[in-house]
C-alpha cells in the first residue's frame, strides 16, 4: 500500500504537470512567434547596422516584451520543474502512513550505515522529538540534483527531503537494495537465489553440463 501511495504523489504530480503544460499551448505558440519576431528584427539590425534596441522597440515593441516577462518566466520554470516539487505539494498525503510505516517495520540493508537506513532513523528521531528542521549533514541517499533541490536556498526543505527520502526508499525496496525481514514482497536480493548446494542437482536435472575445469 505504501508503495502504491508513494508512487502515487509522483504520477499526480506528472499528470498535473502534463495539465498545465496542455493549458499553455497557445501561450506557447503566442510567445514564440514574440521571439521570432525579435530574432528577425535583430538580424535585421545587424543587416543595416543600425541600433538593435530601436529596431526592436519599432518592430516588436519594448513595452510588449517587457509585459510578457514574467509569462515566459512562468513557462521557464514549468518546463525545469522536478516532479518532486509536485509530489512535495501533497505531503500531508505522506505524513498520513509515513511516520507509522517506519515505525512499524524494520529496514534492512547490507551496510549498517547504508543512507537510506541513515535517513530514516533521522526522520523516526524528528518525529519522536517533536523537532521539525533538517539539521545540515543529514544524509541525503537519492540523486544529485534532488540533492541540490531539497538544500535550493541554503537550507534543507523538510517536505522535499522527506518526500525524495521516501521516494528512494520506494527504489530501494524495489530493487532489493533494501528489504524487510519476513516480508512477501520486498526480500533481500540473494535470498532469490538459490542455495550453492541445491545448485549441482538442479543443474544435472535441466542437463546443464558440469564444468570440468
Amino acid at each position: 500500500m505504501a508503495d502504491k501511495l508513494i508512487g502515487g504523489l509522483f504520477a499526480r504530480a506528472r499528470k498535473a504537470k502534463e495539465r498545465r503544460y496542455v493549458a499553455s499551448t497557445r501561450d506557447v505558440g503566442r510567445l514564440m512567434r514574440l521571439f521570432h519576431d525579435t530574432i528577425a528584427a535583430l538580424d535585421e539590425a545587424r543587416k543595416s547596422k543600425r541600433d538593435g534596441f530601436a529596431v526592436v522597440d519599432e518592430a516588436v515593441g519594448w513595452a510588449k516584451l517587457l509585459r510578457v516577462q514574467g509569462e515566459v518566466t512562468e513557462l521557464a520554470n514549468l518546463a525545469d520543474e522536478d516532479p518532486l516539487h509536485g509530489a512535495a505539494d501533497r505531503y500531508l498525503t505522506l505524513r498520513k502512513f509515513a511516520p507509522d510505516l517506519i515505525e512499524a517495520l524494520e529496514f534492512k540493508a547490507v551496510r549498517s550505515n547504508d543512507p537510506t537506513l541513515s535517513a530514516l532513523r533521522l526522520l523516526q528521531d524528528l518525529n519522536r522529538s517533536g523537532k521539525r528542521d533538517i539539521p545540515a549533514d543529514a544524509p541525503m541517499p537519492f540523486r544529485k540534483d534532488w540533492k541540490w533541490l531539497v538544500s535550493e536556498g541554503g537550507r534543507t526543505n523538510r517536505r522535499l527531503y522527506e518526500t525524495a527520502v521516501f521516494a528512494t526508499l520506494r527504489d530501494k525496496l524495489r530493487s532489493g537494495d533494501v528489504w524487510v525481514e519476513r516480508s512477501s514482497n520486498y526480500h533481500r536480493f540473494d535470498s532469490y537465489l538459490l542455495p550453492p548446494a541445491a545448485v549441482p542437482a538442479i543443474a544435472a536435472e535441466m542437463g546443464f553440463a558440469r564444468n570440468s575445469r
